[in-house]
């Protein structure tokens, strides 16, 4: 995973009851890999800031589904970031499902960086002239 970069990952909230269910989404950062990497979700089109820590209520219909997604950004460090994301049912308290996100972020590995090099050979090479 790059440093620099903005992780999205995608989830569907599937409702399989014969009703429609309301509920809230909770987000715990359990750990960060720095103290400015953030973390935010999206439930359907309603998207959280990474300040915010539970959504509004929504409502999946009946035999149907929304799309969550989450968002990370490691500020540019490396090291491992455990986010867990809590679904609770309006209706029933004890109904929830828990998601848990273990980011990793970290550079890239096996692959020595060449310095003086001074030649270069490209096979299979039929060209005889030059190389576009």
């Amino acid at each position: 995973m790059d440093t620099g970069s903005t992780f999205t990952t995608y989830y569907y909230l599937q409702n399989n009851a014969s009703v429609s269910v309301a509920g809230k989404m909770h987000k715990l950062n359990l750990q960060l890999n720095d103290p400015g990497a953030t973390t935010w979700f999206c439930i359907g089109s309603q998207c959280y800031l990474p300040t915010a820590n539970s959504s509004l209520s929504f409502s999946i219909n009946a035999n149907d589904q929304v799309l969550f997604t989450c968002d990370f950004n490691p500020n540019h460090a490396f090291g491992t970031t455990i986010v867990r994301y809590t679904a609770v049912n309006d209706g029933d308290p004890n109904d929830t499902v828990n998601i848990h996100i273990i980011y990793n972020a970290a550079g890239a590995t096996g692959i020595p960086v060449l310095s003086d090099a001074t030649a270069m050979e490209l096979f299979p090479n039929p060209a005889t002239e030059h190389i576009d």
